[in-house]
């Protein structure tokens, strides 16, 4: 299997894991945040298998701002007073969840200098920072959903720095 085959189907894996979350949660802002994960994994798997061939010509990846989208999602559920209670299985799978977006960022990144041309390389380095803006989301989701009522109270979604 060939590295792109194996990013395209780990990025396709990706967005069935957050889908299946996004099922399982019982909490709609949640639900929003997985499924949009969902998406942004789908556009990986594109933008992958654009700069697959030997001369990639159109190997740009949309900039996408997962972290403001996500942001606005629990600041909206947070004036409309919505509860965010899950148990302790929902949390692992999102340990996982974080898990797995760690993983593809490094491989993203030692993967970089073994495809062979500039722009692919590029593309590869892009992918691996939008799998660290994916795994800040999760672990400001973890913190959400593991203490909601002191980090509601905490004045912003993410507690950490944007990049």
């Amino acid at each position: 299997m060939s590295i792109f085959e194996f990013a395209i189907q780990m990025e396709k894996e990706g967005a069935a894991f957050y889908r299946e979350l996004a099922e399982k949660s019982p909490n709609p802002s949640v639900q929003s945040v997985l499924r949009m994960l969902a998406d942004e994994e789908d556009k990986h798997a594109q933008a992958v298998r654009a700069i697959a061939s030997e001369e990639p010509a159109d190997c740009e990846m949309a900039e996408t701002d997962v972290l403001a989208h996500a942001r606005n999602i629990f600041r909206r559920a947070k004036e409309f007073g919505e509860t965010f209670v899950t148990e302790t299985d929902q949390i692992q799978l999102y340990r996982q969840a974080l898990e797995i977006e760690e993983k593809s960022r490094a491989f993203y990144l030692d993967r970089a200098d073994q495809v062979p041309h500039p722009r692919q390389r590029y593309l590869f380095v892009r992918l691996a920072d939008e799998e660290a803006r994916h795994a800040v989301l999760l672990e400001n989701l973890i913190e959400l959903v593991s203490r909601p009522k002191q980090w509601l109270e905490n004045a912003e979604f993410f507690h950490q720095e944007e990049y």
